[in-house]
């Protein structure tokens, strides 16, 4: 850590060790069950509530957000039956007031790639 608070650009993570950081939490972790069940549901719960809400990904997405001025995260897991895929999507350097459209882009990217991978 370069500072304290974290949010010095000298702090920054990538997506793959964010990734790479879920897929060990949920393999690997002697505490995976109490980890992924912290992370609030899409659709249903905390930061997610609203997120993929009316969606078919209601519940099969748990993730974590995050955001600051002009930077919106999500990091988590896509279910699909009994397998789960960890997945960050990190959007940098947009205008605040776009941040709905952001939010949006990125449901429809998780969307997409459900219909992709996953066809039913």
């Amino acid at each position: 850590m370069y500072d304290g608070c974290g949010l010095a650009p000298q702090n920054a993570v990538s997506a793959r060790f964010l990734t790479d950081l879920l897929g060990y939490m949920y393999n690997k972790s002697d505490h995976s069950a109490v980890f992924f069940n912290s992370l609030p549901k899409a659709g249903q719960e905390g930061t997610l509530r609203y997120f993929l809400r009316n969606t078919k990904l209601v519940n099969k997405v748990v993730a974590k957000s995050g955001s600051i001025g002009g930077v919106q995260c999500y990091a988590g897991y896509l279910i699909d039956g009994k397998k789960k895929y960890a997945f960050t999507v990190m959007v940098n350097k947009f205008d605040g007031d776009d941040r709905p459209e952001v939010r949006k882009g990125i449901e429809q990217f998780l969307l997409s790639i459900d219909e992709i991978t996953f066809p039913r």
